[in-house]
């Protein structure tokens, strides 16, 4: 029988759809928009810290290009070893129907670890891979391309996240482990990894196990569910083209939002009328490839949150310099996309500084910083200049796209992670698993009760794009 609370939740989400539907799909003005995108950043001939950090990022984060690229292949053969250990352990990884016996799980994660350690041990040099990895951190990319480094940093996060869970789809047994020793040789690249890109998680994030897991033919390297049915397969690939091609589509708004920055701390506020114009139509076509493509039939509800979702999350704790963490796992709020939104719109930054550093890397973090230095909306409110004002009107449409998004997302979001998966406690990729409160008090709950922190939070964030 459907619950009164799943009655509301669909009537929720078909309300939102219909509002969504009606506005989104009507044609945009036919306006001039300016000419922006990554080559024109590139070939503008003027210095400015925004655009530098960015291309700085573009340059070292991305390879050359945004998103970024990763190559999976022609690697040294020290660090080679890593993706032949991946593709010997991935088959064992995931099951079509995971067990709902505990003992049986426990021999399942701990025979899976044993043959991924026997496999490291057998194909790994550790002082063949410090030596490979070290001229990295000096910065000489002579003997291992910029692309090959971000395959490598896919290869290890998915490497950890498998050795992690032990298990696809993720099970009850493994969410009770609180702490993991990880084999030597995981912690090794990590490690090189970490202090490359300045972040301090031992967990992979959203740009490692979803955005350099592709390769140049728009294919999964390190795939979760080996083996398993087409239908799981392209649910896997179709949630996480989503994470590429949003950023594909919102490469230009990141320059939109630079241009209009440089514009009106230059003074050419008709300049940065257009240019915020760009990013308003360009957020619009990322709303809307969103609102497209994540759902179903696109990305299968109950196999996602199944196949899918838990093995990208983390629930484990440990050492800092300030005591006891405990890292979750991979999370959109990881993405250039909403760091770059909320800082146009001057609102306050979703993760602490501390938050930013587990999973965002530091140039990344130099951008979102750089962003919210040269944000313009707090002046216009005490303008009201007419160019100003007519600034307003665009900021005050973008807002509207972002409370919209984050509405129907917000109820989205809480629908696809109720689905039932009966071999594990309610859990999220970022948060990872459900304190011991709401575990004990899902016994008496539907689904949808037990992630009412999730909707908490998003309905926090909602309420904070104003």
């Amino acid at each position: 029988m459907i619950s009164l609370l799943s009655v509301a939740v669909l009537l929720a989400v078909a309300g939102l759809v219909y509002t969504w539907r009606n506005w989104y799909r009507q044609p945009a003005p036919q306006k001039v928009l300016p000419e922006i995108g990554l080559d024109n950043l590139k070939a503008l001939n003027v210095n400015h810290e925004l655009r530098s950090e960015f291309l700085k990022l573009v340059r070292d984060d991305g390879a050359g290009s945004w998103p970024p690229v990763a190559r999976h292949h022609n690697w040294p053969d020290a660090l080679s070893a890593y993706s032949k250990v991946y593709a010997e352990v991935a088959p064992h990884l995931a099951t079509p129907e995971p067990s709902l016996d505990d003992e049986f799980n426990v021999k399942r994660c701990a025979e899976f670890r044993t043959r991924m350690r026997a496999s490291l041990e057998q194909h790994v040099d550790a002082d063949a891979v410090a030596k490979c990895l070290q001229p990295v951190l000096d910065d000489d990319w002579s003997e291992l391309s910029r692309d090959s480094f971000n395959g490598f940093y896919s290869c290890v996060a998915c490497l950890r996240h498998a050795y992690r869970w032990a298990t696809n789809p993720v099970v009850r047994v493994a969410q009770n482990e609180k702490r993991l020793a990880f084999p030597p040789e995981l912690d090794l690249a990590w490690s090189f990894i970490q202090k490359k890109l300045d972040i301090t998680s031992p967990s992979g994030n959203a740009v490692a196990n979803i955005i350099c897991n592709f390769d140049a033919q728009g294919k999964l390297t390190y795939r979760v569910n080996e083996g398993l049915s087409a239908d799981v397969l392209r649910t896997e690939l179709a949630w996480c083209k989503i994470f590429s091609t949003s950023e594909t589509l919102a490469t230009p708004m990141y320059c939109g939002i630079i241009r209009a920055m440089m514009s009106y701390q230059q003074g050419d506020k008709r300049a940065c009328r257009g240019y915020t114009e760009a990013v308003f139509e360009h957020l619009r076509q990322l709303i809307l490839y969103l609102y497209d493509n994540m759902n179903d039939p696109n990305v299968s509800r109950a196999i996602w949150v199944r196949h899918v979702s838990g093995i990208h999350s983390w629930g484990l704790t440990s050492d800092s310099e300030n005591g006891p963490v405990e890292y979750g796992g991979l999370s959109g709020s990881q993405t250039l996309i909403f760091l770059a939104v909320d800082a146009f719109l001057g609102m306050k930054t979703y993760h602490s500084k501390d938050e930013a550093k587990m999973h965002i890397s530091r140039n990344m973090r130099n951008v979102s910083a750089m962003m919210n230095k040269y944000c313009f909306r707090p002046q216009l409110a005490k303008s009201g200049t007419p160019e100003d004002l007519a600034i307003i009107e665009v900021m005050e449409r973008i807002v509207k796209q972002m409370r919209t998004f984050r509405g129907v997302h917000k109820v989205r979001a809480v629908r696809f992670l109720s689905a039932p998966a009966p071999e594990r406690v309610p859990m999220t990729a970022a948060l990872s698993v459900l304190d011991d409160k709401e575990k004990d008090s899902e016994k008496h709950a539907s689904n949808e009760d037990a992630y009412a922190s999730i909707d908490g939070l998003l309905t926090k964030r909602l309420n904070q794009t104003v």
